[in-house]
């Protein structure tokens, strides 16, 4: 469930009837996805907090009317708007595609690109070594670097980590073979906290990358 919440307050001499205080959206039929959650009085004005369900919602603009009446039976409203963004953003790898041979003994960088409506605020990536999406305590935070909003963003690798990666994630200490398959992940979130799908790419790491191998040829 997605939710927001919209507080109000209200004064009057004569008080305010609590029981007539409402709230209602004119674009689309919400009435049953809206429900008073608190209430306060403080210094002389009745607070008011309410919970809208906006799972259903699209992006868009919606109006809403908060009413409300005092003792005397005298009613007055208010109209206000509130942006609805429950799309999340799209995030795409720009420089690798699966199976594209990569060097893990190099320093590496991988880029790529987000949209969105509005913003997005962070985006974060994870290794893994099968197809399975890892879990979200293993995704990192990247680095806003060109201050874009992430419309395009880098994920750079010093020398060895995509070897280090590969060392962790399969249990070993030593390379036991000429290449690995690394899954890198990544994910955005915008603004509004929608967070994308994961998309992934299936890189080939050769850890010993360009590094010569010697045979002895004589004497046999």
């Amino acid at each position: 469930e997605k939710t927001i919440y919209i507080l109000f307050g209200a004064t009057d001499a004569n008080g305010i009837d609590i029981d007539k205080t409402k709230l209602e959206c004119s674009t689309i039929n919400l009435s049953d996805k809206i429900s008073r959650v608190s209430h306060k009085s403080v210094n002389g004005y009745e607070y008011f907090v309410y919970k809208v369900d906006i799972s259903s919602v699209n992006n868009s603009y919606l109006t809403f009317k908060a009413s409300v009446t005092d003792n005397s039976g005298l009613p007055t409203a208010t109209t206000f708007q509130v942006n609805i963004d429950n799309e999340a953003p799209s995030v795409v790898i720009t420089n690798y595609s699966d199976n594209a041979e990569i060097y893990g003994s190099n320093e590496n960088l991988i880029k790529g690109s987000t949209g969105d409506a509005h913003k997005t605020k962070s985006v974060e990536y994870a290794f893994s070594i099968t197809s399975t999406e890892p879990d979200s305590g293993e995704y990192k935070h990247l680095e806003d670097s060109e201050g874009n909003n992430f419309a395009a963003w880098e994920a750079k690798f010093k020398e060895n980590a995509l070897n280090d990666e590969i060392k962790r994630l399969y249990g070993i200490d030593d390379f036991e073979k000429d290449n690995y398959d690394l899954y890198f992940w990544v994910k955005a979130t915008d603004t509004f906290g929608n967070t994308s799908k994961a998309t992934s790419v299936c890189l080939n790491v050769l850890p010993n990358g360009d590094k010569p191998t010697v045979d002895f040829s004589y004497p046999t």
